[in-house]
């Protein structure tokens, strides 16, 4: 994290007027109780679940982790540069717990970050350059968006987690699953700016189209390397015959969308330094 030299003299006098004041300073969070363990060669890989003090991670790699921990949002994703070919690799399972009750952007993103610099001896810092983007645009024969309508999906309700099987989806909810040959992506009430986001390819994505207003997404389309970053490392998709369109022809054909190759800003998490864990 880059901080301006000029500043630096004026943190130590601000903490010691906290402590004056009898003001603890402020505390990075972090979980109280972690375990760290290699994933077994021939278990499937799982994912990450959030419970109400707990943060459960299941055979995924450091870099997947660090995807979660660094995102500008948990639909995001950031690029990765550096570090040894096992952080791509080698999968973890980690359980960790927080005598609180913190957020869950909290425990997956500061804490997680904590943790990994804790087990892992992980250490970055970030780059600002321009790298290689898609540009999100309207296709030459105008877009195919469909608006989201109110009462359409279910607003989210912090105090009651999940949802039924049945019923409207949540609003804000992106969901991934397979339908025939080809893999089906729905999200709910976003933004342009925030479906670029959720679209998770082999470079990031920018809304270029200036199309403002909320909608909802479907899209169809036949995995290949551009879409791997949708699932977590090692996830096997079935056989898939008769494969479909590619998600470039499917975001023009079905959201009357294109996506351009261009270059703009964006930010780079560099690795300075990173350790296999001693397993606990």
């Amino acid at each position: 994290m880059l901080v301006l030299q000029h500043m630096i003299r004026w943190i130590v006098p601000l903490a010691a007027v906290g402590a004056a004041l009898g003001q603890a300073p402020a505390v990075d969070p972090r979980f109280d109780v972690s375990s760290v363990k290699r994933c077994e060669s021939n278990a499937r890989s799982g994912g990450i679940r959030i419970t109400p003090g707990t943060f459960s991670a299941v055979c995924l790699t450091v870099k997947f982790l660090m995807q979660v921990a660094y995102a500008p949002s948990p639909d995001a994703s950031v690029p990765i540069s550096g570090g040894s070919a096992w952080i791509d690799s080698d999968p973890y399972n980690i359980q960790a717990k927080a005598e609180s009750n913190p957020s869950r952007q909290t425990m997956s993103g500061p804490m997680l970050q904590a943790l990994l610099a804790e087990r892992f001896k992980l250490r970055v810092h970030r780059e600002s350059k321009e790298v290689p983007v898609y540009e999100l645009r309207i296709a030459k024969n105008g877009s195919k968006l469909q608006a989201f309508q109110e009462g359409s999906c279910t607003p989210p309700d912090a105090a009651k987690p999940g949802r039924p099987a049945k019923g409207p989806p949540d609003c804000g909810s992106f969901s991934i699953g397979l339908k025939g040959a080809n893999v089906s992506l729905d999200v709910h009430k976003r933004t342009l700016a925030e479906f670029a986001n959720q679209l998770h390819l082999d470079r990031p994505v920018i809304d270029k189209t200036g199309l403002a207003g909320l909608f909802d997404f479907h899209l169809e389309f036949s995995p290949d390397g551009t879409t791997a970053g949708f699932f977590p490392p090692g996830f096997a998709l079935p056989a898939l015959p008769d494969a479909g369109v590619s998600i470039f022809t499917a975001i023009q054909e079905q959201l009357g969308l294109r996506l351009e190759p261009a270059r703009g800003p964006g930010e780079t998490i560099v690795i300075d330094s990173v350790e296999r864990p001693s397993e606990d």
